[in-house]
């Protein structure tokens, strides 16, 4: 009996002393492995924004250019400047040499002249009418000098036309119609048979046609646009018209003249008929009393 109570009581201390050393034990946990350590998770950064293409200016279409500035289809302001004078003289022949004189110096040319006589008999007159061509930046100049070898300017118009548009189309048209060619060609270097290059030379053919046809319209503009036209007409000042001598026009003038004194006779008759009465009146009345008058310091 007694045996199992120490058996009992050492059960116990062991028990105490167990429970007393955990609980002055400080527990670590064994070391993790590396790949085993908790990550705190980070706030990742944000991922840089995708780089921008880089962006090419749109090439301008090869078509309709008309909602596009100037500036991007590169074409320079295309303007067509003309002008009409039309002068008094003295010498017809001595201007036209001047006004050919002008347009030399400021670096243009003659175009065309014509110098005739015109009217019958001895009323012939001496006119002229040039044109010449200058260049578009002195054509205000030109005008200038040519004012100055006039007595007397009778008119002057001068117009100007934009012609930009149509020129940057025709150009736009131009490259298009290179471009097919040159796919023509292509074509034409992998035909296969005679039909095949008959069709492609048909379509090439119709295709170099309408080149020519625009690169001549668009040599033409450049040549109206870096020059300006004026013409210039040329005549002496007109003499005054002598009136011819007719018996007849000398009758009917002075039966004119005649009418026109009968006229002022009848209407001064008029006048004096009407104002005269009353004036002769007014003196009869004014001479009965003087009269009386007279009398009556005559009596006295």
């Amino acid at each position: 009996m007694k045996g199992k109570v120490w058996a009992l009581l050492l059960v116990a201390l062991v028990s105490v002393a167990v429970a007393c050393a955990g609980g002055s034990e400080t527990k670590t946990s064994p070391p993790l492995p590396p790949d085993a350590m908790p990550v705190k998770p980070v706030d990742s950064a944000p991922s840089p924004e995708p780089a921008r293409e880089a962006t090419r200016p749109a090439a301008p279409p090869t078509g309709d250019v008309g909602s596009l500035p100037l500036d991007a289809v590169g074409v320079d302001r295309k303007v067509v400047y003309n002008a009409r004078l039309d002068l008094e003289v003295e010498d017809v022949d001595a201007a036209v040499d001047h006004v050919q004189r002008v347009a030399t110096s400021l670096g243009g040319g003659l175009m065309n002249a014509s110098v005739r006589d015109e009217g019958q008999g001895g009323e012939r007159r001496r006119v002229a009418d040039v044109t010449v061509r200058v260049p578009a930046s002195a054509h205000a100049d030109a005008l200038s000098q040519l004012r100055r070898l006039a007595s007397r300017v009778r008119t002057e118009t001068a117009q100007s036309s934009d012609v930009t548009e149509e020129y940057a189309d025709l150009q736009a048209r131009l490259r298009n119609l290179q471009a097919t060619e040159a796919r023509y060609l292509e074509l034409l270097g992998q035909a296969r048979n005679i039909g095949e290059v008959l069709q492609v030379q048909d379509r090439l053919n119709s295709v170099r046609l309408e080149i020519e046809r625009i690169q001549g319209r668009t040599n033409l503009l450049d040549r109206l646009t870096e020059m300006a036209t004026i013409t210039v007409h040329l005549e002496p000042p007109a003499a005054a018209a002598e009136t011819p001598w007719h018996p007849g026009d000398v009758a009917a003038n002075a039966w004119e003249a005649l009418r026109a004194i009968m006229r002022g006779l009848a209407t001064a008759a008029i006048y004096f008929a009407i104002a005269g009465g009353w004036l002769a009146v007014l003196l009869a009345l004014g001479l009965l009393v003087w009269r009386r008058w007279q009398a009556a310091r005559s009596s006295t």
